[in-house]
């Protein structure tokens, strides 16, 4: 039997989680030593009051017509339960005619429907629309399923729980090596990513109807061979059945139909949209730490799609229907905001670093810019689990490659010297040669040196690590971002997810007073079936 207290906050603040990020700590309320001014979407607990306090005459778009059509068809399309179905047509709705806003996040599928945080998100999401509603501000949760991005590196990198072998265990789908194209990952089929959750599925005695449907809902994918886009969108409406949730697909051809206007304004822009991010990028890095957009992310925009692959447009052959055309990080967000004109978007730390480095994109767009609010953070643990020693753990950083470097560069150029000295004082060698052959060999230890650096940085970090199960810290890695998510909502079933929503409210509720902070989920162990009719 799982119990579910309520949850338990660990103390953690979440500013504290990146201390090196200027940018996060502004962002979350610490003090911000850049000076760099920065608007309300990038203050998360103005920008959450702002969400909560709206002028409802706020600009609103109406979504896509298909969506409405689609659900007038086959209401079973989109949700696995007819009431639920009915939910969702009312919901829609009332956003087609202006009755409620959207609270928006979004998330690429991954393997077992990759890491936990894009559970914690979609869960944040429903509890904001929830909370908005509750204070008469009409909100409707929609989900932005990213099954047309093709980084599988990323979709790959989430691991499960095989308690039945006591291990985790990955996807046994490879990564093209070199520059092969890659499909989009919603495209890929279930024999070629999800076999391996669908075995341990099978060993699994699920806590209560959700886990059992969860199970059937991976038979059936096995039958029919679904496409991971089928298959997430399928899990998530269960999930969060009764939320009225609303889920578009990035890889819709009719959505990007819809869009015709968005890629007719923005192609004419296109240089000055990469221009302006660049310039805002470099200012971001250097004032408060950003990690930059990547020069791929800038000169490739805009895609069109050719089969299940996504081709970078070059910029003189343009699809007939607007169908065809994709978004790359530069345009995505962008397309999401002109679309649905959210009254909030849930976002966590990698997408705060990449939003905030298109202000200017957006001025250049007239798009309004919605609050951007912080998904929960969390971590799902036994009830023995020190909770002191998994704070410590979890604010526990290995050395940055930046700071390694830095000392390895500076012990090098010492120990340059002491060669040089040792090579023209003791040996008789020219100064020109003593330098030559002493900065050659000191550029190769350097790099010896740093990486010694980083792992013994490594060792300190997992030497702090409580005692636990594998899943706890998976690969030694934080929870929320190796673990996938669908085994842990078979396992602990509807209990995991009511507590989940509250916590998310405990959340946001903190956050209003300006306290952010990471939390902590009570779970009992796993309980597998040894497949001889008793539990193991």
């Amino acid at each position: 039997m799982n119990s579910f207290p309520i949850p338990i906050n660990s103390g953690s603040l979440l500013a504290d989680l990146y201390p090196e990020r200027q940018l996060w700590k502004y962002w979350l309320g610490a003090t911000n030593d850049s000076g760099v001014d920065l608007p309300v979407a990038f203050q998360a607990t103005a920008g959450l009051k702002e969400v909560l306090n709206q002028d409802e005459n706020a600009p609103k778009k109406f979504f896509p017509p298909y969506y409405a059509e689609q659900l007038a068809q086959d209401p079973q399309v989109l949700s696995v339960d007819a009431a639920d179905g009915e939910l969702i047509a009312n919901n829609l709705a009332a956003l087609v005619s202006g009755a409620a806003r959207a609270v928006v996040t979004g998330q690429q599928p991954g393997f077992g429907g990759g890491p936990l945080y894009s559970l914690f998100k979609v869960a944040t999401t429903v509890a904001l629309a929830r909370l908005r509603s509750a204070r008469g501000l009409p909100s409707v949760p929609v989900f932005w399923l990213g099954d047309d991005d093709d980084d599988l590196a990323e979709a790959l990198d989430p691991v499960i729980w095989d308690g039945l072998k006591a291990v985790l265990a990955p996807s046994h789908c490879p990564v093209p090596e070199g520059n092969k194209r890659q499909p989009m990952i919603g495209t890929l089929p279930f024999d070629r990513l999800e076999q391996r959750v669908g075995e341990v599925l099978a060993s699994l005695n699920p806590a209560d109807d959700l886990g059992r449907n969860i199970k059937e809902i991976y038979l059936r994918a096995k039958v029919e061979n679904f496409s991971l886009s089928e298959l997430n969108e399928l899990l998530i409406r269960r999930v969060f059945r009764g939320s009225g949730l609303i889920i578009l697909r990035g890889n819709d051809p009719r959505l990007h139909h819809h869009c015709a206007d968005f890629y007719n304004s923005v192609i004419p822009l296109l240089d000055e949209l990469g221009r302006v991010t660049g310039l805002r990028a470099a200012h971001l890095v250097n004032e408060m730490g950003v990690t930059p957009l990547g020069s791929n992310s800038l000169r490739r925009p805009l895609y069109r799609v050719e089969g299940n692959h996504r081709i970078p447009w070059d910029g003189i052959t343009s699809p007939e229907d607007s169908s065809e055309w994709r978004c790359g990080v530069l345009l995505r967000s962008m397309l999401q905001d002109w679309l649905l004109k959210p009254a909030a978007v849930v976002v966590g730390p990698g997408e705060l670093a990449y939003l905030s480095q298109l202000t200017e994109a957006y001025d250049l767009l007239a798009l309004p810019r919605a609050p951007l609010v912080p998904r929960f953070f969390g971590w799902l643990v036994p009830p023995d689990l020190d909770g002191d020693a998994l704070n410590i753990f979890s604010h526990s950083r290995p050395l940055a490659w930046e700071a390694a470097h830095s000392w390895a560069l500076g012990a090098g150029l010492k120990a340059e010297d002491e060669l040089v000295a040792l090579l023209s004082v003791r040996l008789g060698v020219s100064p020109e040669r003593a330098r030559s052959l002493a900065s050659g060999r000191t550029r190769r230890w350097v790099k010896g040196v740093q990486t010694m650096l980083q792992n013994e940085s490594q060792r300190q970090v997992d030497a702090q690590r409580p005692n636990s199960p594998a899943w706890v810290f998976p690969a030694g890695r934080r929870q929320e971002r190796k673990l996938a998510w669908v085994p842990c909502v078979a396992t602990w079933g509807q209990g995991l997810v009511d507590c989940l929503l509250e916590a998310c409210e405990q959340h946001l509720q903190g956050g209003l007073e300006g306290w952010w902070n990471e939390y902590v989920l009570q779970v009992q162990e796993p309980v597998w079936w040894s497949g001889k009719g008793e539990n193991s």
